[in-house]
């Protein structure tokens, strides 16, 4: 099913909008550290909320989705493969976590240039755990696009991708040969993605990070 950047929620594209405008400025006042650490967290949270939002929108349309209605199904399936094929969200989650390892070697470098006149070695404690944060947040990254499970080599990737996929073959297979609508095979799947709260990581690394974040910034 071609699906192009039309097909793309609105919500996901408000959200790279807003994205990429932090990210815009924190190249723009690239040398301004704080400021730049500032936007690169921003665009990091605001990308993995926007990814999880739209799965958790994803399974709401699933749970009610009309099997013996195909314009039900039809747009189910126009979303679902929009958010695997046509991500508008997760390179710019690409580029933040890029950001965020730069900021991390400057800080490795050179922590007291870093903060120039701002600088004061109680810091120093939370310039190391913002360091292992960020070096957390950049692997929970990766392994999103490249280790989820049911990771597929055609470009594919998401919060959730891999319970996505699943629920796009089942609504083929159902056209494939129709059944019952009523023996609830989509909600069923519903209810098992929800009790995985594997995607879970990605929110939990976003928290850490904010935390580190803030934790530099009190200390004064």
């Amino acid at each position: 099913m071609p699906v192009t950047e039309a097909a793309v929620s609105t919500t996901l594209k408000l959200a790279a909008g807003k994205i990429a405008d932090y990210l815009k400025s924190a190249e723009e006042r690239k040398k301004d550290n704080m400021h730049a650490l500032d936007r690169y967290v921003l665009a990091a949270r605001d990308a993995i909320i926007a990814l999880e939002a739209e799965y958790e929108q994803i399974l709401v349309d699933a749970e009610f989705c009309d099997l013996n209605s195909p314009n039900d199904v039809k747009n189910l399936q126009v979303r679902i493969t929009s958010y695997l094929e046509v991500d508008c969200v997760s390179p710019l989650l690409d580029s933040s976590a890029l950001g965020l390892r730069r900021t991390r070697n400057r800080l490795q470098i050179d922590a007291e240039g870093f903060f120039n006149e701002w600088w004061n070695p109680d810091r120093l404690p939370a310039v190391l755990q913002l360091s292992r944060a960020i070096e957390r947040l950049e692997e929970a990254i990766y392994k999103l696009k490249n280790l989820a499970p049911g990771h597929r080599s055609d470009g594919r990737s998401g919060v959730g991708m891999h319970h996505l996929v699943r629920l796009l073959e089942e609504l083929e297979e159902y056209q494939r040969n129709p059944r019952d609508a009523e023996s609830g095979a989509l909600e069923k799947l519903v209810k098992e993605f929800r009790k995985d709260r594997g995607k879970d990581f990605l929110t939990r690394h976003k928290e850490e990070i904010e935390k580190a974040y803030f934790d530099v910034l009190d200390a004064f």
